[in-house]
């Protein structure tokens, strides 16, 4: 794992967006929101590199809202 400021500023970032989409999704009763934020949560322990925690972090940020315009 990465220790770079950067990459631990993003990931605090993304994981807080996560707990976010998992209380939301959780609430709801919305699965796709409540996956994604489970997922933003941890996918950082497995990315080693700045370049693809930005991409993956806004992919699944973006996921409930691709699901939910196309779905």
């Amino acid at each position: 794992m990465n220790f770079d400021a950067n990459f631990l500023v993003l990931g605090f970032i993304f994981s807080s967006f996560g707990m976010i989409y998992f209380n939301y999704g959780r609430k709801q009763k919305k699965y796709v929101m409540l996956v994604s934020g489970i997922l933003l949560i941890g996918y950082a322990y497995f990315v080693v590199s700045l370049t693809w925690l930005i991409v993956w972090g806004l992919l699944l940020m973006a996921l409930p809202f691709v699901v939910r315009r196309w779905g």
